[in-house]
């Protein structure tokens, strides 16, 4: 995709919020998720939503998880593993076909149904086999690198992130989530890209692609003033003034809601609803900007003041239906420095390719490179970068924002993204 048409994309998405959402109403309910769909397909012409869904359809009721190989190294799959990976991928070909084709175009949105008009009760079936066929992608795209076809490798890449930034625009949250995961299987295997390959890599044509197709993950934004149009859709819904005062004295949940949200189907409130749509709109406002931050480390005291507010209005509205946005953020945080330390690895080997050495600082590495590529989401400042035994080092001081020497996290013996510790992009941890 040219740089024009992911404009083009990012104009149509941005047309959505032309107008801003109409007021709750508890007298006669507005219809979120008619105002979600008709805002948020304006503008799509050429829709990959249906692609996709046939996509889901080709895989039929056969399991996703079966033949995938255990070990992330793809360099220590054993011949069986692999033949077993050749022979599925080959099975779901046409699935793949279709999942790539669709990644390819501009525009995307999976509309929103719902008989009720409820924002909850919108069905999201598509994510769980989206990120299932994903997965497949990134281990044909492995193959390819350990069979020195780097090229098609690419292919394969450039369509999982692609596919992650469709997601990544949809309105809800559960959707940017599962797009950011998506994300995070194609930077992992970037990162592997240059040493699983037999022959050096043309590591600048890798990064030139990225920087063509311009596929840098995006901040959830959108997605917060969606959670914001379902508290409310729930305010206008199930506030009860039981006895006329104007004052909404019950949320009276419905059982199957109530379930759901794993709250009692009657809490009291003694609240306007004036009183409540204002501490809704307060939370998400905040929240948003938090959100919006450059680095972590601006959003953490806000993320953290928020949520002590959740737990200190248990029993509002807001205590139920509002997601501790804090987890959300440091995923997607995570997600940002995995394509930016990718594109660094990839950067450096281009420059071992061209000078016969590694760069001895990032600087040095990435001259002509937006100041943000270096950046680490999580400090605010530069990735830390070294040279050792002849050899870089790289990586990202994580959540802690605290430089802890390159010691990385470990969860049941493996290296992965952790409270404290260190994400390491090179060497690539064993």
């Amino acid at each position: 995709m040219c740089r024009a048409a992911v404009l083009t994309l990012a104009l149509c998405v941005m047309t959505t919020w032309a107008a801003d959402p109409p007021p709750p109403n508890p007298k006669e309910p507005v219809n979120y998720v008619k105002w979600l769909n008709e805002g948020f397909a304006r503008g799509v012409k050429d829709n990959a939503a249906d692609l996709y869904q046939e996509a889901v359809a080709a895989i039929g009721d056969k399991d996703l998880r079966e033949g995938l190989p255990e070990e992330p190294d793809a360099k220590k799959w054993t011949a069986a593993e692999r033949e077993t990976v050749q022979k599925r991928l080959e099975e779901n070909a046409a699935c793949l076909d279709k999942f790539c084709a669709a990644a390819r175009k501009a525009d995307c949105y999976f509309e929103m149904k719902s008989e009720s008009g409820r924002i909850l009760d919108v069905p999201l079936p598509e994510l769980a086999p989206l990120r299932g066929i994903a997965r497949w992608l990134v281990v044909r795209a492995k193959l390819r690198l350990l069979g020195g076809d780097t090229d098609r490798a690419l292919d394969d890449l450039e369509c999982v992130l692609r596919a992650g930034r469709h997601l990544q625009t949809q309105p809800v949250l559960l959707q940017y989530l599962v797009g950011v995961a998506i994300d995070a299987l194609a930077c992992d295997a970037l990162l592997d890209a240059p040493g699983l390959s037999p022959k050096p890599m043309d590591c600048e044509h890798a990064l030139q692609r990225l920087k063509d197709a311009d596929l840098a993950p995006r901040r959830m934004a959108r997605q917060v003033i969606v959670e914001k149009l379902c508290a409310w859709d729930n305010a206008q819904r199930y506030l009860r003034d039981t006895d006329g005062d104007g004052r909404y004295e019950t949320l009276a949940l419905p059982k199957e809601l109530a379930d759901a949200l794993q709250s009692p189907g009657k809490l009291d409130l003694a609240q306007t609803f004036d009183e409540t749509i204002r501490e809704i709109g307060d939370y998400f406002d905040r929240a948003r900007k938090a959100v919006a931050a450059e680095d972590y480390a601006q959003a953490k005291p806000v993320l953290q003041t928020l949520a002590k507010e959740l737990a200190d209005k248990k029993g509002s509205l807001l205590s139920i239906v509002a997601p501790s946005l804090g987890p959300a953020v440091v995923i997607q945080n995570r997600v940002i420095a995995q394509y930016r330390g990718a594109r660094i690895v990839l950067r450096l080997h281009a420059y071992r390719a061209k000078q016969g050495h590694w760069p001895a600082d990032l600087k040095e590495a990435l001259s002509g490179e937006p100041p943000e590529t270096a950046t680490d989401p999580f400090s605010g400042q530069p990735f830390v970068y070294r040279v050792k035994d002849d050899a870089p080092v790289l990586y990202s001081v994580g959540e802690n924002g605290k430089d802890d020497g390159g010691e990385a996290f470990r969860k049941d013996g493996k290296v992965t993204w952790g409270e404290t510790g260190d994400y390491v992009f090179w060497p690539r941890p064993q």
